[in-house]
């Protein structure tokens, strides 16, 4: 089966279903309005998509292309992931400062459990006992047990948070937060919980991956228009990859040979080898595309750059100072992103643009080797 990314396309209200092996589109789903992000069950067999604008979470029958089933959850739901055992769906409402607990059994919201200040996206440990939820708003990030639904601790990390990484190896033992307003990206210790390192990034760091051995962080800029790779054993720029326009999301494959960049700008997703750090391919896709990451052993796209409808696009450099009216003066409007989060293997025969008649097709470096894929 070949390895499939799933592009969420908050311009268009749609998805991108990208084979990785052609670099193509090979299929176009409609979802909800404003789509953000979206996450596959570790069998790949289905979709969680959030829908900003409707409040609510699109359910899509990956072998179809589908969508199954629509569950209403909070406020201007961004952020979303699933579980590592695939029984539950976290879902970040920065609108209404919660996280939606979705039973993906019965697709219903079993809990509803109280965070930070404009949550943004959501990470867990691998043995799934924590998720960790970065705060737009309030500048930390909320530790959920997942085994009662309850907030158990927050760590204060850098100005803005948006992305967030946990390693599965050695390094698993350290989240990677990306710090939007202050350039930065946070090291938290798992074990301490605490912040033990912040490095200085590039302009406007939105998302972070982490190879699958943990030897190198992947951080999008999207102000500067570049991919920063660095060695997190002594925290050094390894590389400085420059992308399309306004990169906002990022994922790499099982194997780490590949990264996936969601151009938001361009409407574009630009492939990396990561033998090198050189683009390899350029994938045309719908409209305000968003980011990339892996999950469950599939690439999965996830979070990108972008404010929903009520803010401006012209207003992003002076985004992180608007404040919501009413209520408390000081708080932050969270910040609306375009999202990617979802891809697998398996078939992708239902609804949607047919092979090779999609937004795009690949167009593959002169310079990529045959055997690249």
């Amino acid at each position: 089966m070949p390895l499939l990314a799933y592009v969420v396309n908050t311009g268009s209200n749609d998805i991108s279903v990208i084979d990785t092996s052609q670099c193509r589109v090979i299929a176009t789903i409609p979802v909800g309005d404003s789509p953000q992000m979206a996450a596959l069950t570790p069998d790949g067999s289905c979709m969680y998509v959030t829908n900003c604008n409707a409040n609510n979470v699109s359910v899509i029958d990956t072998s179809t292309n589908a969508v199954i089933e629509t569950i209403f959850v909070g406020s201007s739901p961004i952020g979303i992931e699933v579980s590592p055992d695939g029984t539950r769906a976290y879902v970040a409402n920065a609108g209404s400062n919660d996280v939606s607990v979705i039973d993906t059994d019965s697709n219903t919201v079993v809990a509803t459990i109280m965070v930070g200040t404009g949550p943004e996206d959501i990470a867990f440990t691998p043995d799934g006992i924590l998720a960790f939820v970065t705060n737009y708003g309030s500048n930390d990030v909320s530790i959920i047990n997942t085994a009662i639904n309850d907030v158990v601790g927050t760590i204060p990390v850098g100005n803005e948070p948006l992305g967030l990484s946990i390693s599965p190896t050695r390094h698993g033992t350290c989240a990677y937060v990306t710090n939007s307003g202050e350039n930065t990206v946070s090291v938290i210790d798992m074990v301490t919980k605490k912040e033990i390192a912040k490095l200085s990034a590039n302009s406007f760091p939105e998302d972070v991956v982490l190879t699958p051995d943990g030897a190198r962080a992947y951080i999008v800029n999207a102000d500067s228009n570049d991919v920063v790779a660095i060695d997190t054993y002594t925290f050094e720029e390894i590389a400085t990859t420059v992308v399309g326009n306004g990169p906002a999301g990022i994922a790499i494959t099982p194997d780490g040979s590949h990264v996936y960049v969601a151009n938001i700008d361009s409407n574009t997703v630009s492939m990396i080898r990561t033998l090198d750090n050189v683009v390899v391919a350029t994938i045309h896709v719908g409209t305000n595309p968003g980011g990339i990451a892996s999950h469950g052993g599939k690439l999965t796209l996830n979070r990108g750059k972008s404010k929903k409808e009520v803010v401006n696009k012209n207003q992003e450099a002076t985004n992180s100072e608007e404040v919501v009216s009413g209520g408390n003066s000081n708080t932050k409007q969270p910040f609306f992103r375009r999202i990617i989060r979802g891809v697998g293997t398996g078939p992708n025969t239902g609804p949607g643009t047919a092979p090779g008649t999609g937004p795009g097709t690949g167009e593959p470096d002169p310079n990529m080797d045959d055997d690249s894929e």
